[in-house]
């Protein structure tokens, strides 16, 4: 797990990017691209390739949910009734022989009134697999919601964590 300026950690393998964790607190959520193997281009893209426009919210690999208590985050506008997954600090960045893996503080924000919707913790590992041209992503978060405050996860059509596919 390589920090890089610009809230950027690449995760590399014999000095082989295979993925990087974006987490400025400008962004509207944080995300990873690229995503790809040791032996091939990226096996993912940004937006959708037939309606980017529209679809500009696909940030690669992503983490999100259309309905945190009447609040939209899947979208990528601002303002009424749409949220932001705001970073705030990263509480580690680890190396091992099996593994790399950071942990972030992330803020889920309603950007109408600022209010913390959600707190989050996520812990990101990068696994390689035997042979080493492939490895996982492992993904845990951890939502909370404010002290005496509670947060619904609402139903959706949408997955929290969403891959947006290259063609290849």
């Amino acid at each position: 797990a390589v920090p890089l300026p610009g809230h950027e950690v690449s995760f590399q393998l014999k000095g082989h990017e295979l993925t990087r964790f974006h987490f400025d607190p400008s962004l509207k959520r944080t995300f990873w691209y690229p995503v790809q193997t040791t032996l091939a281009p990226s096996v993912i893209r940004i937006g959708h390739p037939h309606d980017a426009q529209s679809h500009r919210h696909h940030y690669v690999v992503w983490i999100t949910h259309a309905a945190v208590s009447g609040v939209n985050f899947w979208d990528d506008e601002r303002g009424k009734g749409k949220g932001s997954i705001v970073h705030q600090r990263v509480l580690g960045i680890w190396d091992g022989d099996d593994a790399a893996s950071m942990m972030t503080l992330n803020h889920w924000i309603g950007d109408e009134d600022g209010k913390v919707l959600l707190i989050e913790k996520r812990h990101m590992e990068v696994r390689p697999l035997e042979g080493a041209s492939s490895w996982m992503l492992v993904v845990d978060s951890e939502f909370t919601s404010p002290k005496g405050q509670t947060a619904t996860f609402e139903p959706s059509g949408f997955g929290l964590m969403s891959a947006r596919m290259a063609k290849s």
